[in-house]
């Protein structure tokens, strides 16, 4: 019987079996067409948007077949909510068991054998197509890796019809069927996305709220998490690394780690969700169609969820619990309406609402009271880390694309977790950490903010962000700029700015660096950025610089980063005197670094002054181990403080720096000077340097126009060096500073300064 029962479905459903075949030919089909016309038009320089209506039309198709899912386990298990044709099912010689496989087997069926015949479709399509278009390299060497992401669709299909049929099973009309449908595939991602923008937003100190949409919990749950997991999966794990041929990704074996774990947990919540349906279905009876939901148990847990996700987002957007108890409550009661049928004993209703409400603002005090139930105290072990992103406002890499690296170097991940611990140490113990007061009117602003992605060995991933006073991430820095990955980033990044000197197709990648330079030129600046000068530079040259400079970092210690004097730029990269390799190959280049030129300054730019601090004090903030350190730019602005009035001091002063990491290092209580090329400040210049790693400087030299801030490090002899510079400039009267509304301007902390003269 279950035979008959299988095939009499199939025949039931040809008309949405062949809509879901027309869909996939239109679909994939679709897709590899676009490609062929899109390597076409490359190759024969064909500049227009030819492939666009191709995509377009593939995409909608694919997108409708997708939803063909729910389309088919509605008709499938329609007698479980249609009176006319239910007794007629039940009265089949046929068990529970017998009934709901051939139902649900056979959905699967129609739903899933037109994917393979679009895949087949494709496949002749792009075998044809490929004899007469060469299809360009970046698209050709995605095919295969979209055949292993393809699984991931398949997967999410699966459990978008699987949740389909759960939800079709507690209900027994038509529009209470359509609706859960929609509810529960949708209710379950965003219940996990409320709970954590909870957690972050009452008491979520370096917890990043849009970290859920790429957690483990979103993705293996629901059909939405698994589209979102394609996403990352194809653009980081393959598209980043293979089409921009990147190292600033996370590494193979965590992305096939990754993977296979979401395969297996995908699964395992899809076979949950079928365990769950069967053992809904087994307990109905045929006198439950036409009741809204065979019980409401049912109902209420949808309805508790959506209320959940309702007030907590206008709770973290507004504020106003009046507001979103108000707007809860009014969807809450039209739904009722809607299910009762009417009014019949609504006291229940206002009951039932009463005390999920109440369970509701309990979850968010809960959050509060356990710090995100722990989740604020939460470091992994370096034993369990496999690889960690860092994100820092590095100013190394001001020229490069980018300045995140993932490190699976071991001293790195060790000194990323040791200083998260500062970090939390800080906050959880903040009474056991002295601030000294701000003293003196001469003083560096300063602040650093990092995000820390750590990927643990078992595929999931755990995001932080922070902000901090620099010298916390000194260690970090050391560590991460004397490594081996850090070497292998930057020289490529060098070659590739070379290549982007001169090129009609700009490059981001170092294979395309290496195809597409010619005629191209090497950027030597100085290290204040005023001056520069072009040198012709062949492919062999660039290759044998970037080279030289990634053999120069691999060797460079943490001594040499504090005490070599700092040459310059060469293509954006930062050049000290102990890189003797880099150097080399420059020298036999006839390349030189230029010297700062108070002159040139003046003639090219119109500056003829520059800040001067002597013996700056560093003022940073307690406040980062107060609040929630979110600002504009995140999906929710919190901006909420945690801190005791008694405990709470705004700024304070601190006796280290890193200028490597900070992103907002400024100056006040400086004076102005005019510049002039005497040769003591020229010797001031060569040892003053854009790099100052754990300590103090004795002075800031703030040139305001180009961004530039050097210090002078607290060597031997730099105290006369310096003092002797000062003398040999002239101190810019008051009476002959620009005056604009009789004051003489603001600072980017609003605090009164001079302005420059030009």
């Amino acid at each position: 019987m279950f035979a008959v029962r299988f095939s009499n479905d199939l025949k039931d459903s040809s008309r949405l079996f062949w809509v879901s075949v027309f869909l996939n030919v239109l679909g994939l089909p679709m897709g590899v067409i676009a490609v062929l016309v899109e390597s076409y038009n490359q190759q024969h320089q064909i500049y227009t948007n030819g492939s666009a209506a191709f995509v377009m039309i593939a995409a909608i198709a694919l997108i409708l077949y997708i939803a063909m899912g729910i389309v088919i386990a509605l008709f499938h298990f329609r007698y479980l909510y249609t009176k006319s044709i239910v007794d007629m099912n039940y009265s089949l010689p046929l068990n529970n068991k017998q009934r709901f496989s051939a139902d649900y087997l056979s959905g699967l069926f129609v739903y899933f054998v037109p994917l393979v015949v679009g895949i087949l479709l494709a496949l002749v399509v792009y075998g044809i197509g490929s004899q007469f278009v060469h299809v360009i390299e970046e698209i050709s060497v995605m095919i295969p890796h979209l055949f292993v992401s393809g699984f991931i669709v398949v997967i999410g299909m699966l459990m978008l019809y699987t949740l389909a049929v759960l939800a079709i099973t507690f209900c027994g009309s038509t529009f209470e069927a359509i609706f859960s449908v929609a509810a529960v595939n949708g209710i379950i991602p965003a219940v996990i996305a409320c709970i954590w923008l909870t957690i972050v937003g009452n008491n979520g100190f370096g917890l990043i709220d849009t970290a859920v949409f790429h957690g483990n919990p979103m993705f293996r749950t629901s059909p939405i998490g698994s589209a979102m997991f394609f996403g990352k999966y194809l653009e980081d794990g393959f598209v980043q690394r293979n089409i921009y041929d990147s190292i600033s990704v996370y590494t193979p074996e965590y992305y096939h780690s990754l993977y296979i774990r979401w395969l297996a947990m995908a699964l395992i919540f899809t076979v949950i969700y079928l365990c769950i349906a069967f053992v809904i279905y087994s307990r109905r009876k045929a006198e439950d169609v036409a009741k809204p939901y065979i019980s409401k148990v049912f109902f209420y847990g949808i309805m508790s969820a959506a209320l959940f996700c309702i007030l907590s987002l206008m709770l973290a957007v507004d504020g106003n619990p009046l507001a979103a108890v108000i707007v809860v409550a009014i969807f809450w009661f039209i739904m009722e309406v809607i299910t009762r049928r009417g009014f019949k004993k609504f006291w229940t209703a206002i009951v039932s609402f009463g005390i999920t409400v109440a369970a509701s603002f309990g979850f968010i005090g809960l959050c509060k009271a356990t710090n995100g139930f722990g989740a604020v105290n939460k470091i992994p072990s370096a034993n369990s880390i496999s690889c960690v992103n860092i994100e820092n406002n590095d100013y190394y890499s001001r020229n490069y694309f980018g300045s995140d690296i993932t490190f699976s170097d071991k001293e790195v991940i060790d000194s990323v977790i040791a200083l998260h611990k500062d970090i939390v140490d800080h906050y959880n113990n903040r009474n056991n950490y002295e601030y000294k007061p701000v003293s003196g009117t001469s003083q560096i602003i300063d602040q650093t903010t990092i995000k820390i992605s750590y990927c643990t060995k078992s595929g999931s991933t755990i995001e932080r962000y922070y902000q901090i006073p620099s010298y916390m991430i000194s260690d970090l820095m050391l560590k991460k700029m004397t490594c081996e990955e850090n070497a292998e980033y930057r020289s490529e990044q060098m070659l590739v700015s070379i290549a982007n000197t001169k090129t009609d197709y700009p490059v981001s990648n170092k294979s395309d660096a290496l195809k597409y330079m010619k005629n191209a030129q090497l950027l030597v600046e100085d290290k204040v950025y005023s001056d520069n000068k072009y040198y012709n530079i062949t492919k062999d040259e660039a290759v044998e610089l970037s080279e030289a400079y990634k053999k120069d970092l691999m060797e460079i210690t943490e001594d040499d980063l504090k005490n070599s004097e700092f040459l310059g730029y060469v293509s954006g990269a930062f050049v000290l005197s102990s890189f003797r390799n880099t150097l080399a190959v420059l020298d036999k280049m006839n390349v030189e670094f230029i010297d700062f030129n108070a002159k040139n300054t003046f003639d090219r730019y119109s500056v003829s002054n520059v800040e001067i601090l002597d013996e700056p004090g560093i003022v940073t903030y307690e406040k980062y181990f107060y609040n929630d350190p979110h600002s504009s730019g995140y999906f929710i602005d919190y901006g909420r403080y945690y801190y005791e009035e008694d405990n709470y001091r705004s700024e304070n002063s601190v006796d280290s720096m890193c200028s490597m990491s900070s992103v907002q290092i400024g100056t006040r209580g400086g004076y102005l000077y005019r510049l002039y090329d005497t040769d003591e400040f020229k010797e001031l210049m060569k040892i003053a340097t854009p790099i100052i790693i754990g300590e103090k400087p004795i002075a800031v030299i703030n040139y305001n126009t180009f961004g530039t801030i050097l210090y002078v490090p607290d060597r031997p002899g730099n105290r006369e060096i310096f003092d002797k510079a000062v003398e040999s400039l002239d101190l810019i009267p008051e009476e002959e500073l620009v005056q604009y509304n009789n004051h003489y301007g603001y600072d980017s902390y609003g605090n009164p300064m001079p302005q420059k003269v030009y």
